[in-house]
């Protein structure tokens, strides 16, 4: 059952997506692994009517941003589906039908997309559940004007957010707003050329950060000798430094938006065992880059309290490219730093001394998937853990995690000269890249080596998709010990 599918860099190779066949997925796949040979698909006139979309009923969050899509099937079909992004499909010309699941919703950098806008806010409105939403012009200039012409208030909890800087004069509103969206211009065209502009994450009294900020596990607990069965990131050093007596210490792994958001308050309420304790951030770890940096690094200025530190991680690895133990290492610097400050807080003024209040350190990186999961996989093994109860621990609770191959070897290696011997292999499903895994059931439906990939059959792409989502999500449950 596909829960999860992320196909990245011209994922299908040719414009409609409608047409393909998932083989642009794993030919996608050989890009984003940069090869240098370009690769497309056509449709044999044989091809069953039934789309992949419909070939994927249980999908709940689909990422096709940053590809040369110009049209989609109709997704009304996947009735589970939360989250779709699509960001930076230049030639997207329409949105198709989606399921009113859907709660977040990312367009920004459709510019194609972005030319009918009354078409979007009737699609946005049959979506009830949105709560995150890029709209595709939200860097032209105009974003103060988005939030009329009978936008839910979902929507338009969610519509970007303006800046301007010095000097700058922001733009008209009220008429001129409806002109714009007729495709009229505004008598007097507002002066933008300073205007400056991003979206940032949801203020807290709209949409509630449980569940959008991912929990690992609590750093410390009381009394301060967990149980054995429950292994924790945070070694005992960390349980035993000074802290106030009604707080409790976590560790957080998320991505950019998760960060920008918890940074952006006093505190968020999050549900650990049961229980709904009031978080507040000390320290940031960040290893994002580009706009994700961006909204995150600005997010956090304009919190005193937050200690933000950016370090840099590749996202993207050739097969061959080996990443220094040094890399990673910085990054455990930072946060050892963040969790003996975050340990003993020094208390606001005129605060109630609660059990319900709890100190957060966050991890993060642009999508939360790969480089800041490695990052803390390494941590946790620098804290003695093995590599098997690190990947254990951070799987049970952002099971999306798929770092590279390159990391993985990293940690590999890295428990071996920690530990001195190794807790897992290089070849267990729940540590392998989907790439790998991709290799690995395409070579075995075609009886070839893996990494040969010899797939021509019709469909037998998706074969080898769903095989090796399975693989991976059997791999898991038996890791975690789920029936």
């Amino acid at each position: 059952m596909c829960v999860v599918l992320r196909l990245l860099s011209d994922v299908f190779g040719v414009p409609k997506a409608a047409e393909t066949s998932s083989g642009g997925a794993t030919q996608s796949i050989d890009r984003y692994r940069q090869t240098e040979k370009t690769q497309g698909t056509e449709q044999p006139a044989s091809t069953p009517t039934l789309s992949w979309a419909e070939a994927l009923p249980a999908l709940q969050s689909l990422a096709l941003h940053d590809n040369l899509l110009t049209e989609l099937p109709s997704l009304s079909c996947c009735a589970s589906l939360r989250e779709l992004r699509l960001d930076r499909n230049k030639s997207l010309a329409a949105l198709p039908l989606l399921p009113p699941s859907i709660t977040v919703l990312h367009l920004e950098g459709c510019v194609a997309l972005g030319r009918d806008r009354t078409a979007i806010f009737e699609i946005l409105q049959t979506l009830p559940e949105l709560q995150d939403i890029q709209l595709p012009w939200h860097a032209d200039g105009d974003g103060a004007m988005l939030q009329m012409i009978g936008a839910p208030p979902a929507v338009q909890a969610w519509l970007c957010e303006q800046q301007v800087t010095e000097g700058s004069i922001p733009p008209t509103r009220g008429a001129s707003a409806h002109a714009m969206l007729a495709g009229e211009e505004p008598a007097e065209p507002p002066k933008r050329s300073l205007l400056h502009q991003w979206h940032l994450a949801p203020t807290l009294d709209k949409v509630s950060l449980i569940g959008a900020v991912e929990l690992m596990e609590p750093a410390a607990k009381r009394p301060a000798s967990p149980r054995a069965a429950d292994p924790l990131v945070v070694p005992s050093r960390f349980r035993l430094c000074p802290a106030r007596a009604d707080s409790r210490l976590l560790l957080l792994l998320g991505d950019a938006a998760n960060a920008a958001a918890a940074s952006a308050t006093e505190g968020f309420p999050i549900e650990v065992n049961g229980t709904i304790l009031n978080v507040k951030v000390h320290h940031i770890v960040c290893i994002a880059d580009g706009r994700h940096l961006k909204l995150v690094r600005e997010t956090a200025g304009r919190n005193p309290a937050i200690c933000f530190e950016e370090h840099h991680m590749q996202d993207r690895l050739a097969p061959e490219d080996i990443v220094p133990i040094s890399r990673l290492e910085k990054v455990f610097s930072s946060i050892d730093a963040g969790m003996l400050a975050a340990a003993s807080p020094p208390p606001a003024v005129g605060q109630v001394a609660s059990p319900s209040f709890a100190s957060a350190v966050i991890v993060h990186c642009n999508k939360g998937h790969n480089r800041s999961p490695a990052a803390v996989l390494g941590w946790a093994v620098r804290c003695g853990m093995s590599l098997r109860e690190a990947y254990r621990l951070v799987l049970s609770a952002r099971p999306t995690v798929d770092p590279l191959e390159n990391y993985r070897s990293l940690l590999l290696r890295y428990e071996l000269d920690v530990h001195g011997k190794a807790s897992m292999s290089a070849k267990e499903p729940f540590a392998m890249h989907l790439t790998e895994l991709l290799e690995l059931c395409d070579a075995q439906n075609n009886g070839s080596e893996p990494g040969n990939k010899t797939s021509g059959k019709e469909g037998g792409d998706l074969v080898a998709l769903a095989e090796a989502m399975r693989l991976r999500e059997a791999s898991i449950r038996t890791l975690l010990d789920l029936k």
